[in-house]
């Protein structure tokens, strides 16, 4: 019966390929454990597909996983090399949220809030300085996601995305609220502004240029300051959110690979109702490559046929941002009047 068993149940392979992003261990240890709970053999694939390719695979019993929960980084390291061949159930963990089939990919959050917590810290140091702007740089790529909600969370006066590019008008009015809104602040009070830059906004005006720019503009009305985030972005432990995110994307795509290999509901018992040839080896069925998502307040699966359309493959980001609409918002809450 034992042998029986091991015969169908599924050999499910786990890898991590990408930057590292907050939830991403989080994510293993819940299909580890969830798969075991199931009858099925978790396999670790260590270092990406570089690794799989070197066969650094390893079969993860229920304790290898202990304690990744709270474990930023990839445990099973990760990169950013990318194969040619079909993987089949794809679970998305991306800082930037720039997955199309899914309003939050996993890392976005933990990634939020170490955009906060610099930020806090420096807007906290621009006040004590006293009429002081700095411009700080925000990961995103070409998807504007952290750069638009870090501004809407830190109260940034101007937020550079991407999606709408930097050019000298902009720029213009951004120095002449910046120069209103000082002259209108108390005397010798002076609360310090942030200006917040995806890294991709523009090719022509960096991060340095516009804030040379600023402090040339304001005419000794105000300084002007840079800084760069860069991987602290990443984040150290997950965020609760991206914790319980990362562990119903992953019970969610063990079932889906239950229901496309051997036919079964969650309710249903691996080893008593998969047909004695066992599961199924291949499967043609276009559906059974997809995307599993946070989309609402469910989890969703879209194949990866159906997101192509949906998908702005140049910029690696979906044709449509849901978040674009918190722009304005960040816009309004700022008093900036000329940008609605």
């Amino acid at each position: 019966d034992t042998e029986k068993k091991k015969e169908r149940s599924l050999r499910i392979g786990i890898v991590n390929v990408g930057a590292p992003a907050g939830g991403m261990n989080a994510a293993v240890r819940g299909a580890v454990r969830y798969a075991r709970n199931r009858g099925h053999i978790p396999f670790g694939i260590h270092n990406g597909f570089p690794g799989l390719m070197a066969g650094q695979i390893k079969e993860l019993q229920w304790m290898d996983v202990d304690g990744w929960m709270a474990h930023g980084g990839s445990e099973l390291g990760t990169n950013r090399d990318q194969p040619s061949l079909d993987m089949g159930m794809v679970s998305y963990q991306l800082q930037n949220n720039n997955v199309p089939g899914t309003d939050y990919s996993l890392g976005c959050d933990t990634s939020l809030n170490a955009i906060m917590e610099s930020c806090d810290a420096i807007k906290q140091s621009a006040t004590a300085s006293r009429k002081r702007v700095f411009v700080v740089e925000v990961h995103g790529g070409k998807s504007g996601f952290l750069a638009v909600m870090s501004g809407l969370a830190v109260g940034a006066t101007s937020v550079y995305i991407p999606e709408e590019g930097i050019n000298l008008t902009r720029l213009q009015k951004d120095v002449r609220h910046l120069c209103q809104r000082y002259a209108a602040d108390a005397e010798g009070k002076s609360q310090g502004r942030v200006i917040i830059r995806s890294e991709a906004a523009s090719k022509t005006y960096t991060t340095d240029i516009v804030s040379a720019i600023i402090k040339e503009e304001g005419h000794q009305q105000f300084d002007s300051r840079t800084a760069i985030l860069g991987h602290i972005q990443q984040g150290g432990s997950p965020s609760p959110l991206d914790r319980i995110r990362a562990m119903r994307l992953a019970v969610s795509a063990v079932d889906f690979l239950e229901e496309h290999a051997c036919g079964l509901s969650s309710s249903s018992s691996v080893a008593s109702n998969v047909s004695a040839a066992g599961p199924a080896v291949y499967n043609k069925d276009p559906d059974s490559i997809a995307v599993a998502g946070i989309q609402g307040s469910g989890v969703s699966f879209t194949s990866v046929d159906a997101l192509l359309k949906h998908t702005d493959m140049k910029n690696r980001k979906p044709v449509q941002s849901w978040w674009m609409d918190y722009k304005r918002t960040g816009n309004l809450l700022a008093r900036r009047n000329d940008l609605l």
